[in-house]
């Protein structure tokens, strides 16, 4: 005996129609977690020799790292560990925090190839991210106005935008977009700490040291493509010290 499969729709429409958009979003802004924009300007970028997709290497990039004979590929590892780090907490003591990034992937179903996230330039930059509870993550990963305005909000904090990208309008977040975000304040902005500040400085300090010998496989070409565009964007930035 056969039926008719019921027609359960498209979740984000079911979503829609079942809560108010405006009191989710005001959730999200007030939990959010963001880097300091100095921190920011300081060190845009923490890990600019990789980027989602690129192998992983073991130590002194002396040879690819596998699992089971096959090649293993960056996650969201350093973008996570980076935007831990910025924002002076640990991964032990940000229990079911979730790392978001703000510009990826814009199509639902992964088909395309363009995404910021498998960019060495925006991987791991601190104004690509955000730090979220892990239940609110898959709204920022698949509502396209709460898309929008977290990246108003990035732009209102840092001035950032990729290459090749435009900014969302107002208009474009519809009722996602929180009314103090509207208004140009954005709530949670961690603090530049004395130990962030020494964080950013030993990061720095490893990344130099790694550019300069190039041990092994390390991508040193597309590095010093990383930090020449930065260097044009934040000519502030530490990067400006780094003998190309």
């Amino acid at each position: 005996m056969t039926g008719t499969a019921p027609k359960i729709g498209c979740g984000l429409e079911t979503l829609a129609e079942l809560s108010d958009p405006k009191a989710l979003a005001s959730l999200i802004a007030d939990a959010a977690r963001w880097p300091s924009p100095a921190a920011f300007h300081t060190l845009p970028v923490w890990f600019p020799e990789t980027a989602r997709k690129q192998p992983l290497f073991k130590a002194r990039w002396s040879k690819p790292m596998l699992n089971k004979g096959k090649e293993k590929f960056q996650g969201n590892t350093e973008a996570n560990r980076a935007l831990t780090q910025a924002l002076g907490t640990t991964s032990k003591t940000r229990a079911n925090w979730s790392c978001c990034h703000i510009w990826g992937n814009d199509d639902q179903l992964y088909q395309s190839s363009r995404s910021e996230v498998n960019d060495r330039r925006y991987f791991s930059c601190l104004a690509n991210m955000v730090l979220l509870p892990v239940p609110l993550k898959s709204f920022t990963d698949t509502v396209p106005g709460l898309k929008a305005a977290l990246r108003i909000a990035a732009h209102r904090l840092y001035g950032f935008m990729p290459s090749g990208r435009t900014r969302p309008d107002l208009d474009d977040a519809e009722d996602w977009l929180p009314d103090n975000w509207r208004a140009g304040e954005i709530p949670g902005v961690m603090p530049l700490s004395a130990l962030v500040q020494k964080r950013i400085r030993a990061r720095f300090a490893t990344f130099v040291a790694d550019y300069q010998e190039s041990p092994g496989h390390y991508p040193k070409a597309e590095v010093r493509d990383v930090i020449t565009y930065w260097r044009k964007r934040q000519p502030k930035s530490l990067f400006s010290e780094v003998a190309l």
